[in-house]
């Protein structure tokens, strides 16, 4: 067992002294000028203890300090050396100040371990071995004027470092084994007191790189820095060096006049530019005089405000955002919340909105529907119509009978058509309310414009062959609901048919080969076998098209189908997400076994148990067409 040693209150060290044993200060020692004294074991100075180091100390472990651990200003000043080839921990509840000090252990180990206070005064020399100020509870304190040399990757501080004053100083930070230097200018506030940290790590999670104010774009995934100013209101420039052991290739091959320093603006939750001046001999970047502090990082940002699409969106940041957007396309953005608005108009729009998330977007009139979305086809009205049916909530609430102003299916239709009262006497043209066959219907296809874009889902009301036909039997929905006699429009066989020739009046009267659905002799056949069209598969037998184009997760038979896809078996399909990634992928589709329904076959999207996230798709089908390659392409909607 090691033999403990006590110092004797009161003992001048003088000439050289190595001490193999524990050693406990309960006293006052002083070690003078010229003098060496090494402890080969623990040190520890108690609460009892006062120590002055104004020779040499070698300390090759422990080092635990609860009393006082200094030196004496009138006399020559003193060196430690923390030394060895095992970790070292500097502990205790009581600062130890240091004029100089030395760290130089070469475990391959967390070297120094740092829960204590180290105070330097002078010069802390870095050779070998980090000090891990890192979740320790420990603090690195540099006085005013005091410097640090040797800082390399072999030994700097990870975790923050603090100074004291108003010189200017380069922190010796670092992580993950890379030194990270980065700078203060000297600051007017002699009180002053900045503290800085060094992370090897993505900002992206706490500091969301979509949130961006002006023209930015890529931001570094690798790395960023904390200054913060603890005390004193001095303003100070900030410096930060590019590496290429840690900065990422997006930011090293760019043109340095495009590099900036971006800063986290915690009250408007959004990354700014702080500009910069960059130094190509040191590689360094370093800004004008800052009032205000928090976390900072490279990013490429431009004065280039081309918007080549109209999107709302400068070409520069849809070229650098990860991954890229379309410059050239208007429905290519990054909507990471997916409310319909890009990131960047949400955070640069006045007031902002977050673009993470989804129900925060700019709704002047408070419909529902973002600014930016009505704003495709005009500016946003400002009537309030909290459940979007077309009727203003006080015309809803002040009606004979009143009406929910929250309930989209709550209205006033006096004819039953379908169309709010409302919506039929302010259109244009404006309809007759109390005629149920009297609505705008702009495609001819007998279901009023008003049920298709209000309806689930959406259909078009400029698309005659888009009504919504949940039964596949070529007839709407609306017209079997609102037929005289009605039939179910869940029933692919209930359908009226006055002539009994199998095909649906509705199918006779439309479409640009309308036959008479009275003449049991007359209905489309293309083939000329006596067989309508219609019984053969569809009012085209010759070509593919897409009956609805809603996929329906929970529902067995709520695959995408693609009407008379089996005619044409050899073929391809492939669906992709508004990302532009494929998602599915498959040949021969038979609107059987080979289906689409809302699920991935790629190992690489991400989804869970029920298949892909709601939302919008767009498809494209190849197919073989009398030896001839065809395509068709569009977009689906995927529901739950």
């Amino acid at each position: 067992m090691d033999q403990l040693i006590k110092l004797i209150p009161g003992l001048l060290l003088l000439g050289m002294l190595s001490v193999q044993a524990q050693v406990t200060n309960k006293g006052v020692v002083t070690i003078v000028s010229g003098t060496e004294v090494s402890s080969l074991d623990n040190f520890n100075n108690t609460s009892l203890g006062v120590l002055h180091n104004n020779g040499e100390l070698y300390l090759y472990k422990d080092l635990n300090n609860e009393g006082t651990f200094s030196y004496q200003s009138n006399s020559s000043k003193g060196v430690t050396y923390l030394q060895g080839s095992g970790q070292q921990e500097i502990s205790g509840s009581s600062a130890i100040t240091f004029f100089d000090v030395v760290f130089n252990n070469t475990s391959s180990f967390n070297p120094f371990v740092l829960s204590g206070s180290i105070s330097v005064v002078n010069e802390a020399h870095f050779v070998s071995g980090v000090v891990q100020n890192e979740g320790n509870g420990g603090s690195f304190v540099f006085q005013d004027t005091a410097i640090h040399t040797g800082v390399s990757d072999l030994s700097y501080v990870e975790g923050s470092v603090e100074k004291i004053g108003n010189s200017a100083f380069v922190f010796p930070s670092g992580s993950g084994g890379f030194y990270r230097n980065n700078k203060v200018s000297a600051s007017d506030d002699t009180s002053s007191i900045f503290v800085s940290k060094y992370f090897l790590e993505n900002s992206n999670e706490l500091y969301p790189h979509n949130a961006v104010e002006g023209n930015i774009g890529f931001i570094n995934d690798s790395e960023y820095w904390l200054l913060e100013r603890k005390q004193g209101a001095g303003s100070v420039s900030f410096t930060v060096g590019m590496d290429s052991a840690t900065t990422p290739e997006e930011l090293l091959n760019s043109s340095t006049s495009e590099i900036h320093l971006v800063q986290w603006d915690e009250a408007k939750k959004l990354w700014v530019d702080r500009g910069g001046v960059f130094s190509p001999s040191d590689n360094e970047i370093t800004t004008a005089e800052l009032t205000s502090f928090g976390v900072f990082t490279f990013a490429l940002v431009s004065t280039d405000t081309t918007d080549t699409d109209g999107d709302g969106v400068p070409d520069f940041v849809e070229n650098n955002a990860l991954p890229p957007t379309d410059p050239t396309d208007p429905d290519d953005y990054t909507d990471t919340d997916g409310d319909g608005v890009p990131d960047f108009v949400e955070s640069n729009s006045s007031p902002g909105s977050d673009p993470n998330d989804e129900e925060d977007f700019g709704d002047q009139d408070g419909d529902g529907i973002p600014d930016y979305v009505e704003d495709a086809d005009g500016p946003p009205n400002d009537i309030t119509d909290s459940d979007g049916d077309g009727v203003p909530d006080d015309v809803e609430i002040n009606g004979d009978p009143a009406s929910d102003p929250n309930d989209p299916t709550d209205f006033t239709d006096s004819d039953g058509d379908g169309v709010p009262d409302y919506v039929e006497t302010n259109g244009d043209p404006a309809t007759d309310p109390n005629d149920p066959t009297d609505f705008a219907d702009s495609d001819g296809d007998q279901v009023p414009d008003y049920v298709e874009t209000n309806g689930s889902p959406v259909t078009d009301p400029n698309n005659g062959e888009d009504a919504l036909d949940s039964d596949g039997d070529g007839v709407p929905d609306y017209v079997e609901i609102n037929g005289d006699p009605a039939t179910n429009p869940n029933d692919g066989t209930d359908y009226t048919d006055s002539d009994g020739d199998g095909v649906p009046d509705y199918v006779e009267t439309t479409g640009e080969n309308a036959t008479d659905p009275n003449d049991p002799s007359d209905f489309a056949d293309s083939d000329g076998d006596g067989i309508s069209d219609y019984t053969e598969g569809g009012y085209v037998t010759d070509d593919i098209f897409i009956e609805n184009d809603l996929v329906s997760k929970s529902d067995p038979n709520g695959f995408f189908e693609i009407v008379n896809i089996e005619r044409f078996p050899d073929n391809t399909v492939e669906i992709y997400n508004r990302n532009g990634i494929l998602v599915f992928s498959i040949k021969g589709y038979d609107n059987d076994s080979r289906v689409f329904r809302g699920k991935s076959d790629t190992k690489a999207i991400l989804q869970d148990s029920d298949g892909l996230p709601t939302g919008v798709y767009f498809y494209i089908i190849k197919y073989v067409q009398d030896g001839n390659k065809s395509s068709k392409s569009g977009y689906l909607y995927i529901n739950q």
